[in-house]
């Protein structure tokens, strides 16, 4: 007994790591790998859990949810459970990642957090209805799952220069717009333009072609101005879907270009592949070779012996 006990102790501690880090591999391949079976179920259930949450947030926006069996009761347990879950999910992300800083600070583990973030606030006591309202970020958890949303991302991560120098541009103009509609129209209308953030707001409506009509101009000068603003707005909201449209084209090429380089490694794999079996079964067939060479020599051998044999009989009995 007393020479198997330090054997179990020196054995018991890395079997506990061994199974520690195969626990932790397969739920890595469960949480982070959507193309096993699992995995696959695995994000279908999360899904649910998301669409059923919204369902859940806007029926509780309901003024008059008290039917006999208590159904606002019913969603907030039916919140409790889904955070849980979402809490769940969130450390498993966290544990199984293999960077753990990068994901926590990545965007999905912002989203993952702030979804919820809410539930345990309120659970502490800050029970504020803006606080509560973050659950609908939760929707943001969706971009996860679904692939084309996953290609807008890298549109936009390609774009992204594109993308902020076309805001500031934009900033800039809608600055020109309220300042120069407000020169025009402020002594005329005192009170739609009282102020640069009147004409700022005016600015807004008509850079995006949107137009609400609550302020217009009505002086000459300010209906040329926003003439003039209306064909810069129309090209402002066109350049945009043009910078992304083309981002999306260079995404589609690079998807094809990965999807051709995944197929060329497979068949180059598979070429390899066919290479060593030829070269074993060669291998095999020079053995074989030269195991029936073997034979044959060994054969002849015996023939000889057998052959000299019979003639030192012969040789005797003469």
């Amino acid at each position: 007994m007393s020479t198997e006990e330090p054997s179990m102790s020196k054995t018991h501690p890395k079997n506990i790591a061994g199974l520690y880090r195969s626990t932790q591999l397969a739920i890595r391949d469960v949480v982070h790998n959507n193309e096993s079976v699992l995995g696959r179920l695995f994000d279908i259930i999360i899904m649910i859990l998301i669409i059923f949450s919204l369902i859940t947030f806007t029926l509780e926006t309901l003024p008059h949810i008290s039917l006999p069996y208590g159904y606002r009761g019913i969603l907030e347990d039916s919140e409790y459970v889904i955070s849980i879950l979402f809490t769940i999910e969130y450390v498993l992300r966290i544990w199984t990642a293999e960077k753990k800083t990068d994901y926590i600070f990545s965007f999905y583990g912002i989203v993952d957090l702030l979804a919820i973030l809410p539930f345990y606030l309120v659970f502490l006591g800050v029970d504020l209805y803006a606080i509560r309202a973050l659950r609908v970020l939760r929707i943001l958890k969706l971009t996860r799952y679904n692939s084309g949303m996953l290609r807008l991302g890298r549109a936009f991560a390609i774009a992204k220069s594109e993308v902020i120098v076309f805001l500031l541009v934009t900033l800039v103009l809608l600055y020109l717009a309220g300042v120069g509609i407000y020169l025009f129209e402020h002594k005329v209308q005192p009170d739609n333009f009282r102020s640069l953030l009147d004409g700022l707001w005016w600015g807004v409506a008509t850079l995006t072609t949107v137009g609400y009509g609550d302020i217009y101009p009505v002086t000459t000068g300010g209906r040329l101005f926003t003439f003039l603003v209306l064909l810069i707005g129309l090209g402002t909201v066109a350049a945009p879907a043009g910078i992304i449209a083309s981002a999306l084209t260079q995404v589609d090429l690079e998807e094809e270009q990965e999807r051709q380089e995944e197929q060329e490694r497979k068949e180059a794999l598979e070429r390899r592949e066919l290479l060593d079996k030829i070269s074993r079964l060669e291998e095999l067939e020079e053995l074989e070779r030269r195991e029936v060479k073997d034979r044959l020599d060994r054969l002849e051998k015996l023939e000889e012996i057998d052959r000299l044999e019979r003639l030192g009989r012969k040789a005797k009995e003469e």
